[in-house]
């Protein structure tokens, strides 16, 4: 609240999740969540870094040869 009074930035807050607990509402605003429980530490760090930056994550590449023959 400071911060919009002052005219600056608010600060970015960043919930890590090592635990079961559930994430605050994802269309808060300068909030980032991320559920590290299980997840290497770079790869937190990772997603900490894409969240901050608003860069999305690179999509694995997927192999679709084997679906060539389906049929809807």
């Amino acid at each position: 609240m400071e911060a919009k009074k002052e005219g600056k930035v608010p600060p970015r807050i960043i919930y890590v999740v090592i635990d079961n607990t559930p994430l605050p509402d994802p269309t808060t605003k300068n909030r980032l969540g991320i559920m590290a429980k299980g997840k290497r530490f770079e790869l937190v760090c990772e997603e900490i870094y894409h969240g901050i930056l608003q860069i999305p994550r690179a999509s694995e590449a997927i192999d679709l040869s084997k679906w060539s023959d389906y049929k809807f």
